[in-house]
């Protein structure tokens, strides 16, 4: 008899644990995104009266270690746009990872773009070991796995990203710093004009940067735009 009522417990609760699996599906492929903050490393996502939890770890993709090992032993250039590869098969697998995870929650192109940016700003930010800020630029997939770079890395992933999802990006490198420039419609801020548009500064280098916010020490200083 005991058996028995241990066997119908756990029939019972596999039941409920298939509900529950369920439920939680349903809640994250429906309704309408409310709002989304991150808190501590979580993303907090506030949809159709519900709230998701999704972890960093969540948006974390292994690549094929041939890409990084490849681009790690890669020499290095002076032109940042060489650095900015959107169309690499690498980036083109994340960025489809991305959109698969991004689906679920039902978020706008201008969503996704400050998804994107939240998410390399939480990078750790380190300097190049050598002199100049920038001596050592590195790819995005060595960024991505890393987990860290200084300000013209983080840039480089993000213009890589954005330009990969389909968005119009340059980068903006003043003396001794790289930002990036976005051209988009719904923006307000510092931008520039290149080409007829206008590009809104974008600060990669910490959290709660606002797209089209320019660090102080920077306004008014030349800036040169650089396509990719």
């Amino acid at each position: 008899m005991v058996n028995t009522y241990k066997y119908l417990f756990f029939i019972v609760l596999i039941f409920l644990i298939i509900v529950i699996v369920v439920q939680l599906q349903k809640g994250q492929s429906i309704g309408v995104l409310e709002r989304a903050e991150f808190i501590g490393n979580q993303l907090l996502i506030h949809q159709g009266g519900k709230q998701i939890i999704r972890t960093l770890d969540d948006y974390k993709f292994k690549f094929d270690y041939y890409w990084y090992s490849y681009f790690s032993s890669k020499r290095r250039t002076s032109d940042l746009s060489k650095y900015v590869t959107p169309n690499h098969e690498s980036i083109k697998e994340y960025t489809d990872f991305i959109k698969f995870k991004a689906k679920g929650e039902n978020l706008e192109d201008f969503n996704l773009i400050e998804k994107i940016v939240e998410f390399i700003q939480r990078f750790d930010y380190i300097k190049d070991a050598k002199i100049n800020f920038d001596d050592y630029p590195k790819y995005p997939i060595e960024t991505i796995v890393e987990e860290n770079g200084d300000c013209e890395d983080t840039s480089i992933l993000l213009a890589t990203l954005l330009e990969s999802f389909g968005f119009d990006a340059i980068l903006v490198k003043f003396s001794d710093h790289v930002g990036v420039g976005l051209n988009c419609d719904d923006c307000d801020g510092v931008n520039f004009e290149f080409n007829g548009n206008k590009y809104y500064y974008i600060e990669t280098t910490g959290p709660n940067w606002e797209i089209g916010q320019l660090p102080e020490n920077y306004i008014g200083q030349k800036a040169i735009l650089i396509p990719v």
